[in-house]
C-alpha cells in the first residue's frame, strides 16, 4: 500500500518538476518576473509532494528511506528544491532554477525507475 502511495505522491511531483523546468527558462528568456513567481511555486510543490513520497516509502520500507545510494540523491534532490525554493526570491538567484529543477526531476526519475530494487 505505502509503495503505491509513494508511486502517486513521486508522479505527480515529477508533473510539478516538468512545470518548474518549463517555466524557469521561460523566466529568464522572457524576463517576466511573474514566470519565476510561477517557477518558484511549481517547484515548491514538486519538492513538497517529492517530500511525501520519500515520507511514504520510508513507512512501507519500515527504515530510513535514503540508506541506498538512489534513495539519497532522491532525498538530496528534493532538499535541495525545497531549500532553493523557499530562499531563491529573497536572493534574487531565480534563474539558477534552469539548472537545478531538471537536476531534481531526473533524481526523481531515477528514484522512480529504481523504486523497489535491491541496491
Amino acid at each position: 500500500m505505502w509503495a503505491a502511495i509513494s508511486s502517486a505522491f513521486l508522479l505527480a511531483a515529477l508533473a510539478a518538476y516538468v512545470i518548474a523546468t518549463a517555466l524557469y527558462p521561460a523566466f529568464v528568456l522572457l524576463r517576466k518576473p511573474r514566470l519565476g513567481e510561477f517557477a518558484g511555486q511549481a517547484l515548491a510543490v514538486a519538492a513538497s509532494l517529492h517530500f511525501l513520497a520519500i515520507f511514504a516509502k520510508g513507512l512501507g520500507l519500515q527504515r530510513a528511506p535514503f540508506t541506498q545510494t538512489v534513495e539519497a540523491l532522491s532525498f538530496f534532490a528534493m532538499a535541495l528544491a525545497f531549500l532553493f525554493a523557499l530562499t531563491a526570491p529573497a536572493l534574487r538567484i531565480q534563474a539558477a532554477g534552469v539548472l537545478l529543477a531538471p537536476f531534481a526531476f531526473l533524481m526523481g526519475v531515477c528514484s522512480f525507475v529504481n523504486a523497489g530494487k535491491a541496491a
